[in-house]
């Protein structure tokens, strides 16, 4: 039997700005069936995975708004707000 870290599932790239929010949507959906195949269902472990498989940039970003109690579902909420935030060029 393999374990998760012997899955693929790429980093998120955050430096990639286009379709931002519609890239991180796909990538959880991506995560969120992975547990389902590993049987994956601790929110402390999920939340882990996350940033494991997601890179630093994730977390650096979630680390803004953290707050004791985030469950994955928060964080991910978290860090999609972030990504709908209006940007200023210039």
């Amino acid at each position: 039997m393999t374990d998760l870290n012997n899955s693929v599932l790429p980093h998120f790239d955050i430096s990639d700005q286009d379709d931002i929010c519609q890239r991180f949507d796909k990538w959880i959906k991506k995560l969120k069936r992975l547990f389902s195949i590993k049987n994956i269902d601790n929110n402390g472990k999920m939340v882990d995975y996350l940033f494991f498989y997601g890179g630093d940039g994730l977390e650096e970003i979630y680390d803004l708004y953290k707050a004791d109690g985030d469950d994955l579902n928060a964080i991910i909420k978290k860090i999609r707000d972030h990504f709908n935030l209006p940007r200023t060029f210039g």
